[in-house]
C-alpha cells in the first residue's frame, strides 16, 4: 500500500489564503517619506498607520487589496500577490500629489457697488508727513503753545528773584544785594546762610592746616 507524505498540496486548507507580514514605506514622487499615511485593508476595518518615515507593516493575505492614502496624495491599491516564497513581503508604495483646481471666486469688501462707491466717496484719508509737519509749525499753534507753556525750575527762579527785586525798589528804593533781600511784607531775607558758610570755611582751614603738618 502506498504512503503519501502529508504536504500542503495534499492538506484540506489548501484553500485557504495565507496570512503573510507586509511591510514597506511609502513616500511621495520625490522620494519624501509619508509620516503618518493610512494602510487600510479594503473591504474590512483593519488598517494601521504609517510611522513619522513612512514605514508601515501589517499582517494580510494573498489576495487581498491594500489601500494606501494621504491627505493631499492620490489613493493606490496594492494586490498581495498569491503564492509567495515566504511569509514576508517587502514593498515600497509611492503616491501622487493630487492637484486640486477651485473655481474662480471673485471677492468684494462690500455686498454692492453702491455702498462700495458711497464709502470710497467719504472714505477719511489720513495726513500725510509733510501735511502733519506743516500743522504743527502753524504760527498761531505755536504761539499758543509758548502762552500756555509752563516755566522749569531755572525760569521759576530768575521769576522769583526779580520780583523780590521789583518788591525791593518799590518799597524803599534800595538796590538788588546778593546778601540780603526784602521780602513782599517788608521782612529782610538773607539770601545766604552766613551759620554754614562760616563752618565750611572753618572746616577748610583745619584741612590746610593738616597738610602743611604733613
Amino acid at each position: 500500500m502506498a504512503v503519501n507524505a502529508q504536504n500542503p498540496a495534499n492538506n484540506a486548507d489548501t484553500g485557504r489564503a495565507r496570512v503573510i507580514q507586509l511591510s514597506g514605506v511609502l513616500k511621495s514622487l520625490d522620494s519624501v517619506p509619508l509620516p503618518y499615511a493610512s494602510v487600510l485593508i479594503s473591504g474590512t476595518k483593519y488598517g494601521v498607520s504609517s510611522n513619522m518615515y513612512g514605514f508601515f507593516s501589517i499582517p494580510v493575505k494573498e489576495g487581498d487589496l491594500i489601500v494606501f492614502s494621504f491627505i493631499g496624495f492620490h489613493p493606490v491599491g496594492f494586490r498581495v500577490p498569491q503564492n509567495n516564497e515566504n511569509n514576508k513581503l517587502s514593498i515600497t508604495q509611492f503616491l501622487a500629489i493630487d492637484t486640486q483646481y477651485l473655481t474662480e471666486i471673485e471677492v468684494n469688501p462690500w455686498p454692492s457697488a453702491a455702498e462700495f462707491s458711497y464709502v470710497f466717496v467719504h472714505k477719511y484719508m489720513p495726513d500725510d508727513d509733510l501735511e502733519r509737519a506743516l500743522k504743527n509749525l502753524d504760527p498761531a499753534l505755536l504761539q499758543n503753545l509758548a502762552d500756555n507753556m509752563g516755566r522749569d525750575g531755572r525760569e521759576n527762579s530768575a521769576a522769583f528773584f526779580s520780583q523780590l527785586q521789583e518788591a525791593n525798589s518799590r518799597l524803599g528804593g534800595q538796590p538788588y544785594n546778593p546778601f540780603f533781600m526784602t521780602g513782599p511784607n517788608g521782612q529782610i531775607i538773607p539770601s545766604v546762610n552766613f551759620t554754614k558758610l562760616y563752618a565750611y570755611m572753618q572746616y577748610l582751614k583745619r584741612i590746610k592746616a593738616k597738610e602743611k603738618k604733613k
